[in-house]
Order: C-alpha cells, then structure tokens, then sequence
C-alpha cells in the first residue's frame, strides 16, 4: 500500500494557477496606473515650461537699461543698451540658415565700434538669400552715431555638425553656420566682446523692422497642452475605474450561494 505524497507535489498546480491568475488580474491596473502617472507627469512638466516661458518674458521685460561705454565681458544678459559708436559695414558677418516669413536668409551682424575701440556685433535682423548661387547678401549699414537694442548671448544650435571654417579677413560678408567665438575672435581680435546686440526693430539699421522673439511660442501653447494631458489622465482614470467596478460586481454574482 502506498502513501500518497503531501506537500509541494500537491500544492504546485494549484499554486501556479493562483499566480499566473494574479498575474493577470493585475496587469491591467499596473498599466492603467503607469498611464495616468505618465501624463500627470507631463502635465507638470509641460506647467513647468509655461513658467520658465513667463519668467523668460518678464526678465526681458523689467531689463535694466546700460550705456554702451559701460558694457564688459561679465555683463549679464539680457541688459538694454544704447550708446554712441560707429557701424562697421565693410566687415559683416551673416548667421546662416535663418527663416522669415518662411523664407530662407541669413542674420546681418554688423561690427559696431565703441568709443573706446571695443567692439560688439549688432544682429541687424533677417536679410533674404534664397539663391545660393548669387551673391552674399550685404547690406549697407546707415551712418548712425547711436543705436539702442537688447543685450543677449549669441545664439545656440542644438547640433554642431564638423567645426567652423575660419574667416577670411579680405573676403567680407563671411558666412557662418553658427556663431563661433574662436573664428570671430581671429579676425575682430580681443576687441570684441562676447555678447550681441538685437538691434531695436524702430532703429533706420533694422533690416526688417519686426519685432525679436524672446520665446518661440508662449506659455499659453503650454497651458493648453498640459489641460490635453490632465484629461487624458482623468478620462483614463475614469474608464479603469468603471472597468474595475464591473469585473467586482461580475466576481460577486459568480460567487455560488450557500
């Protein structure tokens, strides 16, 4: 007569049963639960943005206002700033790849030459290039003795493909694809300082006369796409909400009575 064995060897299928059942009871929560983190997540992120737009908007708006003469390469930025000098306009540089009004063009940055010898470059604005082919834009800069306009860094690329080809000193307007310090330094030397100058759009210099954008898009583009991801989050809440109050009730009429 045998014995019949006990414990695990019994145990085992129902166990694995009971697991892979588990398993799959709680799947749907787990992803339920990861969706709705997931937006609530960028909602904030995207409220986050809204508020770094604002305060980038107010810093530009409440810039303090600085002679030109008083400018150094630690002046912090963004700063208004308006002096006395002279337009350099026999060594242009042009920013490429620039956009307006969805056409193609470049940036004039123009020296402009302090009192003292110190110079700054004056982004003048957008000037059209859409034919390669053709010559470099460049624009005749106006005998002004004063300009006024806004003191930022110089523009950033998010991708530097290869480095920047030097400058030749007797071959102006020069291009480049980004702003470089290294090839400007060569040709203008230590005279220039780091920061540029967004020319004031009502200054005669001003290729365009349009206003510079402080951000691409506003805080309320923000706004509304964080409003998008809370009611996503809400509408997915709510459907695992409603589904997992359905399969209870379905469990409980199943139960057998006693």
């Amino acid at each position: 007569m045998t014995t019949p064995r006990r414990g695990r060897d019994n145990a085992g299928p129902s166990n694995g049963a009971f697991v892979r059942s588990t398993v799959r009871a709680l799947v749907p929560h787990i992803a339920a639960a990861f969706v709705v983190g997931a937006c609530l997540w960028l909602m904030t992120w995207q409220l986050d943005r809204a508020d770094d737009k604002r305060a980038r908007l107010a810093e530009v708006a409440d810039a303090p206002t600085r002679p030109l003469a008083e400018l150094d390469p630690a002046t912090a930025t963004p700063t208004r700033v308006a002096g006395r000098g002279r337009f350099d306009g026999d060594r242009q540089v042009l920013l490429d790849n620039r956009v307006f009004n969805r056409q193609p063009g470049v940036h004039v940055l123009t020296p402009w030459v302090l009192d003292d010898g110190r110079i700054v470059l004056v982004d003048r604005g957008w000037a059209a290039w859409p034919d390669r082919s053709a010559p470099r834009p460049d624009p005749v800069a106006p005998p002004t003795e004063r300009i006024a306009g806004l003191l930022v860094d110089p523009p950033e690329v998010g991708l530097r493909l290869g480095e920047t080809a030097p400058l030749d000193p007797d071959d102006w307007p020069n291009l480049l694809t980004y702003h470089a310090d290294g090839p400007l330094r060569a040709v203008f030397g230590d005279a220039l300082l780091p920061q540029i100058v967004q020319l004031d759009p009502a200054h005669p210099g001003h290729l365009t006369g349009a206003d510079w954008p402080v951000v691409t898009f506003g805080p309320e583009r923000h706004i509304g796409y964080a409003v998008q991801w809370g009611l996503m989050a809400a509408v997915v809440a709510a459907i695992w909400i409603v589904l997992t109050l359905r399969a209870r009730r379905r469990a409980t009429t199943r139960k057998p009575t006693t």
